[in-house]
């Protein structure tokens, strides 16, 4: 007998027929966060009003200059603590933590994350939607513009064009997502259905 394996689900993707034998495995990399360690644990703990975990994924560190100072901006006018991914030396390296590699499962499943801003590629958003963490999409290519606006349809966070939106308007959807209970809420419910099935 033939199976089909494909890499959605039914919690991210929009309902579908599938055959009897199609197994759907999404979210196959997402697993049990553990405890962070080093100067990961430091800055974690020592911000009080919680993270934002932020990455374009496995393979891109280099962000245009214009982008990357657009969203230091958005990040300096907050109250949460940022953990980057980025080829960059941090401005405010007590606000703003700046690393070529993150322990990004690890961060995602702490207490402490309220956000993730990613590029919304497969692995990030089910390892986002595992352990319950709301998502501001930043797409850049590819399925990632479609990954994110079945984020925003689901109201599991929000989407933008980084190349056309200005700092202001980045800030102003990070405060909605962190402080908007329903993208919290919406993301626990679709976890939690996640994890079921």
């Amino acid at each position: 007998a033939e199976v089909f394996i494909a890499e959605v689900d039914h919690i991210l993707d929009y309902p579908r027929s599938v055959f009897p034998n199609t197994k759907l495995i999404g979210g196959s990399s997402a697993s049990p966060a553990k405890p962070l360690v080093g100067e990961f644990k430091k800055f974690v703990d020592e911000s009080k009003n919680g993270i934002i975990v932020f990455t374009f994924g496995g393979s891109i560190i280099n962000v245009p200059t214009q982008i990357t100072s657009k969203l230091l901006s958005a990040f300096q006018q907050l109250d949460l603590g940022v953990v980057w991914k980025v080829n960059i030396t941090s401005p405010d390296p007590s606000r703003i933590m700046t690393s070529k590699w993150i322990p990004q499962n690890d961060l995602l499943g702490h207490e402490k994350t309220k956000l993730f801003i990613s590029h919304c590629g497969k692995n990030g958003q089910y390892e986002a939607l595992y352990h319950a963490v709301p998502i501001l999409c930043l797409p850049i290519y590819g399925d990632q513009k479609y990954n994110s606006v079945r984020i925003k349809v689901k109201q599991l966070g929000l989407f933008a064009d980084m190349r056309t939106a200005s700092a202001d308007e980045l800030t102003s959807m990070i405060k909605q997502i962190v402080y908007d209970s329903k993208y919290a809420e919406n993301m626990k419910k679709a976890s939690r259905l996640y994890r079921e099935l």
